[in-house]
């Protein structure tokens, strides 16, 4: 069954990477750090990457994380990007085409079915894509 409605598919991808979040017992740093609060944002942040972009974005991404946030970078990967193999990437459980927004952002699209924000930890997630992409040298 190939999902259609990528929205509700990054809906899912947030809500995935702040439970592996908790999971991994990095809410506190998550909460307190800003450099972690950040580079996990960052990994939702990917959705409004051109998708021909995103593998390059990650593999920066992952050049500058935190080091506590290994374990999140390998669980990304493997669920939402595909595993590297020797010359290409292992197909990801997540397809990157169900939860890549970036050309219904420029369509002016709603990124979710609800037409509204999502929460994650009670604090509304604004992704600011433009100053969070600029790392990965995307203006948008």
């Amino acid at each position: 069954m190939k999902i259609t409605n990528n929205f509700i598919s990054l809906l899912f991808l947030a809500q995935n990477v702040q439970k592996k979040v908790r999971d991994l017992h990095l809410k506190t740093a998550y909460e307190n750090d800003c450099t972690i609060n950040e580079h996990v944002r960052m990994l939702v942040a990917l959705a409004f990457v051109p998708p021909e972009d995103v593998f390059a974005a990650f593999e920066t991404l992952e050049e500058h994380v935190d080091a506590s946030l290994d374990e999140l970078m390998t669980y990304f990967e493997e669920y939402s990007i595909g595993k590297k193999l020797k010359r290409r990437r292992k197909a990801p459980l997540f397809h990157l085409d169900w939860w890549n927004v970036y050309h219904r952002t420029l369509r002016t699209e709603p990124k979710t079915k609800a037409f509204v924000g999502f929460r994650l930890n009670s604090t509304v997630l604004i992704l600011h894509c433009g100053d969070l992409l600029k790392d990965f040298g995307v203006s948008i």
